[in-house]
């Protein structure tokens, strides 16, 4: 947990320093092992070794698979597999994670809101990159609805906004672009995001 506290403020080495010291004292077989791994794919993702994220996260989800009551953090080495595999162009094999991971999480209908707007948000921007808009914003539309139906999740609705966003701005809809990015601006505000890390965000995951 502290190291995806320094990887949010952008810490990045003194993050990875803390993941490699708690993997360093877990054993190969151990189950938990699994989630300082997950974590530790993402820190990679951020440098673009998406390979090595691959491998990482395919050994997670073995640990995983192992555990008791684990259709949850299944459903979200899953989703982030597909995004790696889906920006590796791997677009079939992308989409069948995905809903492999929709299909686990079918099975707990209202209980994982969160976890299913997450998935579908992944989801969409890989069918925004394929320029299948329809759906895209189908599912964002979805995942919008999952984060707002029981309250708000302001740290997830900031990124589906974004999205949406960025979708209409493919489209050409300049106007309806500008107001999502005025509301992705104002919950970043209200949450004392900075608007130098949503540049760095961007970049990340749409250039």
């Amino acid at each position: 947990m502290t190291a995806l506290c320094y990887r949010a403020l952008g810490d990045r080495k003194r993050s990875k320093g803390i993941l490699e010291n708690v993997l360093n004292k877990i054993g190969p077989d151990d189950p938990w092992r699994a989630n300082p791994m997950q974590v530790m794919a993402w820190l990679i993702q951020d440098e673009g070794k998406l390979a090595d994220s691959e491998k990482l996260l395919r050994q997670a989800l073995i640990l995983y698979k192992k555990t008791e009551n684990s259709d949850t953090l299944i459903v979200g080495a899953l989703a982030d597999l597909g995004e790696i595999v889906g920006i590796l162009g791997r677009i079939q094999e992308s989409s069948k994670l995905f809903e492999e991971s929709l299909a686990i999480l079918s099975k707990y209908v209202g209980q994982y809101d969160r976890q299913e707007a997450r998935v579908l948000l992944k989801y969409s921007e890989l069918l925004m990159h394929q320029k299948n808009y329809d759906v895209a914003m189908k599912l964002l539309d979805r995942a919008d609805d999952k984060v707002s139906r029981y309250g708000h999740y302001y740290d997830l609705l900031w990124q589906i906004e974004l999205a949406k966003a960025i979708l209409f701005l493919q489209q050409g809809h300049i106007t309806n672009s500008f107001t999502k990015l005025r509301s992705v601006l104002r919950i970043r505000k209200h949450l004392g995001l900075s608007n130098v890390m949503l540049a760095q965000h961007v970049m990340a995951r749409y250039a």
